[in-house]
């Protein structure tokens, strides 16, 4: 059974996917500074997740744009994995709202 998230999840990763690598050239040609602009395009992205707790944003943001995994996560927040999978729950329900037109 797949999980309700699956294609929020999916939507989030397309959307980081889709808009990451256009954004960032964008504000290189503008900023001429690839750091400033690898920057910028991440606190673009992380704009969709204001509101969110910080422990909640930080596994988000260590699990789409990182890849860490579930477990990597829990050891490098220092919770445990059922914590990771419930901030992940919350992470998708709040872009599958923001995403929703």
């Amino acid at each position: 059974m797949s999980s309700p998230y699956a294609s929020t999840h999916s939507q989030v990763g397309e959307l980081y996917a889709g808009h990451h690598h256009w954004l960032l050239g964008w504000l290189y040609r503008r900023l001429e500074c690839h750091q400033q602009a690898a920057d910028l395009a991440q606190d673009t992205f992380v704009r969709l997740l204001d509101g969110l707790r910080p422990k909640v944003r930080s596994a988000f943001l260590l699990s789409q744009p990182d890849g860490l995994t579930y477990p990597q996560i829990a050891g490098q927040l220092g919770v445990s994995l059922s914590s990771v999978q419930q901030y992940m729950a919350q992470a998708f329900a709040h872009c599958d709202q923001a995403l929703s037109p």
